[in-house]
Parts: C-alpha cells; structure tokens; sequence
C-alpha cells in the first residue's frame, strides 16, 4: 500500500527538514505576482482594444443574453499571457521539486498541447 499523507510528510521531513516542503516553491512565490499581472494586465489592455475597433457591445447583444463576448475574448487573451509568463515558472518549480537539473532551452518545452 502506498504511505499516507502523514507518513510521507513524516519523511519528507526526516530527510530534508522544513525546507523540504518548500522545495520548488521560489520560482512560484517570485512569478505569482507576475502572473497575475501578466493575465490581468492583457485582459484590461483587451477590453478597451476590442471596443475602440468593434465598438461596445450592448447587453442585449451578449451571448445567451448573458455573455459579453469580449470579456470571452479578453479572458482567452488574459489566459495566453498568463501561460507565457507561467509556463517557465511551473517548469523551474517542478524540476526544482523533484531534484532535477534545468537548462535555459528546456524553459518552453511541452508548452503546446499534451
């Protein structure tokens, strides 16, 4: 049987202490604010970009009556930019996490689908 989640945090912290439960966790505490923003920003840059060309979208054209295309297409936007700048971080993090090494190349590799 496989050890329970104490018994495996028992050993984790045997072997590398309390900073092994953090171990990986740098390069998501120093990228979260990034990706947020990176996701955010794009979404709010979308918006006013898509009005400015198309013109502001009535709600009793939304989709369903409930669904402003835009904030779909500004949210999709938001999602591509948050992956470009998430992608590297999660890849650092797992590779740190499971005590492997990493190159500069490898940064965006399986970034399409899988």
């Amino acid at each position: 049987t496989s050890p329970s989640i104490l018994q495996t945090a028992r050993n984790l912290h045997l072997v590398a202490g309390i900073p092994g439960f953090y171990r990986g966790g740098l390069p998501l505490l120093l990228g979260g604010g990034l990706m947020r923003s990176a996701q955010f920003g794009v979404y709010q840059s979308v918006i006013p970009t898509l009005e400015k060309h198309y013109g502001r979208i009535e709600p009793q054209n939304y989709w369903f009556g409930c669904i402003n295309p835009h904030v779909v297409a500004a949210g999709w936007a938001g999602g591509i930019g948050r992956g470009l700048v998430e992608g590297p971080f999660e890849m650092v993090k797992v590779r740190k996490q499971v005590v492997s090494g990493w190159h500069f190349r490898d940064i965006f590799q399986g970034f399409g689908t899988t």
